[in-house]
């Protein structure tokens, strides 16, 4: 008889912990999506401040997450031996400057640095820009051909200037932009005339998260600069992005590693990128 009660008392234990946690799970539910609508409204009412100031944002954010882990960063450094045999082929060493008698030349910034270039005849002033879908495609072969093209790559941009035609890849992890790691190929024509990499190893995840503030705070908090810096209105924020930064103390040239705090990137329409800080 007492087992019966026993067992009986047991279910019913069971029942009203399964009812509570099937509460908690519906609340946490609500809550999130009350969260969701609340910054979507918000998201709304910074866009329209916005654009009584002629900034026009082209999308929302298409990232972002309420919590990041802390991560540490780690610069790329090069074997230049093996770099310059990738890029040139044959060269000579001459005071840590690789060049060889095709024009090109290549060297390296504190060991983490790339910088290629190729001198290119002049064959007139007028110099066929490339179309820029093609100019990605090319510059996309080059990166392939020279055994730097990686999954963590995400096309960013493509400028035009002076005959030449610049296109940029950054760093990417897990959705996250990485700071300061970057290819830049550029072309005279169709011909590569300069190459630049900055690059981060795969990133550490360390043990713990910080919170992150919302995308609509972030806009909200730099409308005053992009007003202020908009010289030829209107505006246009190509891209809101969250990534890493390596810490404001840690940006000095010499610095090979170091942890990274989140920020929140903007791009404008000029090619001009601004920074705020997305740690709660």
């Amino acid at each position: 008889m007492d087992w019966i009660k026993s067992k009986s008392i047991l279910i019913l234990a069971l029942i009203l912990a399964n009812l509570v946690l099937a509460y908690s799970v519906m609340d946490s539910r609500k809550a999130f999506d009350g969260e969701v609508s609340h910054e979507a409204e918000s998201w709304k009412q910074v866009v329209a401040i916005a654009n009584e100031k002629q900034i026009k944002i082209l999308e929302a954010p298409a990232f972002y997450k309420e919590r990041l882990p802390g991560v540490r960063l780690e610069y790329q450094m090069y074997n230049p031996d093996q770099i310059a045999q990738n890029l040139m082929g044959t060269y000579t060493i001459k005071l840590g400057k690789y060049t060889n008698s095709m024009g090109e030349e290549m060297t390296l910034e504190n060991g983490n640095k790339l910088l290629y270039a190729k001198s290119i005849p002049s064959k007139g002033t007028n110099v066929n820009l490339l179309d820029l879908n093609m100019a990605k495609i090319k510059a996309e072969r080059f990166l392939d051909d020279v055994q730097f093209s990686s999954a963590d790559m995400m096309f960013w941009n493509v400028q035009q200037q002076d005959q030449l035609t610049m296109v940029i890849f950054r760093q990417y992890y897990k959705g996250l932009f990485l700071d300061d790691a970057y290819m830049a190929v550029t072309f005279q024509g169709d011909q590569v005339v300069k190459f630049e990499r900055k690059w981060f190893n795969p990133p550490e995840d360390l043990n713990y998260t910080r919170k992150i503030i919302a995308p609509s705070k972030a806009l909200f908090m730099a409308i005053d600069t992009l007003y202020e810096a908009n010289d030829l209105p209107p505006l246009e924020i190509k891209a809101l992005e969250l990534g890493y930064r390596l810490d404001s103390s840690s940006l000095v040239s010499s610095v090979k590693a170091g942890e990274a705090s989140p920020y929140w990137r903007i791009l404008t329409n000029s090619g001009k990128v601004y920074y705020i800080e997305a740690q709660y």
